[in-house]
């Protein structure tokens, strides 16, 4: 068996690219007010690169490292990079991947109010869902269930990415999940909503749940709809193991 490594190999790490990132750790720590490590070495906090001492260097880098837990340089970077401005200016609105996903919160909620305006898109009509329904009719009901998926899973996303740069935890891997997030979400308001039938009682009271409504929590909650889906899978296997 061939075992030679073909991949490319990593940038090695130099002692001026570890003072280069334990500079740029101790500016965001300067930004954020966080306090510094008290056994930092003078290297790392002064500009003198000429007597480097690698045991120290180490030693600083991986206390700067633990003190902006969860943060990471490699957040701090990209975040300053989408951001292009100060840090203690940052706002997550301002940063353009957030600025993408707002574009398309506003989309999904323009296109579910356009949708539910349609003569064919009523409440008669949602209770049939796709087996039911046909042609131009079952095609505008479609669009509500679409468009409220998208939507509910855009507001999970929205809230996580805000949460992610308040931190500074965002990188560019994060950006990659959330489109996959978006197509999973999506999917995920449809099977909820359409199939799937709710029945409940609380309090000997009946209650309906409108499949906009179970789309738009199918699309927020699809991390949930897997789970489920997945532990029917699993009793299935039992059954027929058994």
């Amino acid at each position: 068996m061939d075992t030679t490594d073909n991949s490319t190999p990593n940038k090695p790490v130099t002692q001026n690219n570890l003072l280069t990132e334990i500079k740029v750790i101790l500016d965001f720590m300067y930004h954020k007010g966080i306090k510094l490590p008290d056994n930092l070495s003078t290297q790392s906090l002064t500009n003198d690169d000429t007597n480097i001492i690698p045991t120290s260097l180490t030693a600083d880098y991986n206390a700067v490292i633990t003190a902006i837990l969860p943060s990471t340089p490699e957040s701090i970077e990209f975040i300053g990079k989408e951001f292009e401005g100060s840090v203690t200016d940052i706002k997550s609105w301002k940063i353009p991947v957030v600025k993408k996903y707002i574009a398309l919160s506003i989309f999904a909620l323009l296109g579910l109010i356009g949708f539910s305006l349609l003569p064919n898109v009523t409440a008669e009509n949602q209770e049939k869902g796709i087996l039911a329904l046909q042609g131009l009719p079952l095609l505008e009901n479609m669009g509500v269930i679409f468009f409220a998926s998208l939507l509910g899973v855009m507001f999970f996303v929205l809230k996580t990415i805000k949460d992610k740069i308040d931190n500074f935890t965002l990188v560019p891997v994060d950006i990659f999940s959330f489109n996959i997030s978006i197509m999973i979400g999506i999917v995920s308001g449809f099977i909820i909503s359409e199939l799937f039938t709710f029945s409940t009682s609380i309090m000997g009271s009946s209650i309906e749940v409108h499949k906009m409504t179970l789309a738009l929590l199918g699309g927020f909650a699809s991390d949930a709809i897997f789970s489920i889906l997945q532990n029917i899978v699993n009793k299935i296997k039992t059954l027929f193991a058994e």
